[in-house]
């Protein structure tokens, strides 16, 4: 009986150690997978961030034609 679990035990380490190295590990796919998402994340932040900046121009713009002497430093 013995023999049986040192043979599980060591069976379950080598399965662990492929698991956790090499190109093809789990490892190495989970860090692909993190990649992808932190790469998906970033890109709809952009998204956020360019809409963002589109509409203070806007509304920087709605102020300056509404109040032309803001534009030249004046105060109403």
């Amino acid at each position: 009986m013995k023999n049986y679990k040192q043979v599980f035990y060591i069976a379950g380490l080598e399965t662990g150690r492929m698991l956790t190295i090499g190109e093809n590990s789990l490892a190495a796919e989970l860090d692909i997978m993190f990649q992808d998402e932190v790469h998906k994340a970033l890109k709809e932040q952009q998204e956020v961030n360019l809409a963002v900046k589109n509409l203070y121009r806007g509304y920087l713009l709605n102020i300056v034609e509404t109040i032309p002497s803001y534009s030249r430093g004046e105060t109403p």
